[in-house]
């Protein structure tokens, strides 16, 4: 989680002083001050989170996770899973 929120603070520059909380909570990015800045602030923490789960365990897996949790999420085809795995040596 602090990884992506470091990679994040590229882009959301609030970042750069938050810090994640024992809970995993984030803490620290009150320059943020309304709604649309702190849900597209939210979308590219998540996306960089995302991104780094997809580099560690492959597509498919993380799919399967973010399935599990959230199961109504639209599901790719079947070839774009096969097609894009995890393959150690990207």
């Amino acid at each position: 989680m602090t990884v992506a929120l470091r990679t994040a603070s590229a882009r959301v520059p609030e970042f750069e002083v938050a810090q994640i909380d024992s809970d995993g909570s984030v803490q620290g990015w009150s320059g943020l001050n309304n709604h649309d800045e702190i849900v597209e602030a939210s979308l590219v923490l998540i996306a960089q989170l995302l991104s780094l789960l997809v580099a560690l365990v492959g597509e498919a897996v993380t799919f399967k996770l973010v399935f599990d949790v959230w199961p109504d999420f639209p599901r790719p085809s079947r070839t774009t899973l096969e097609s894009n795995d995890h393959d150690p040596a990207r």
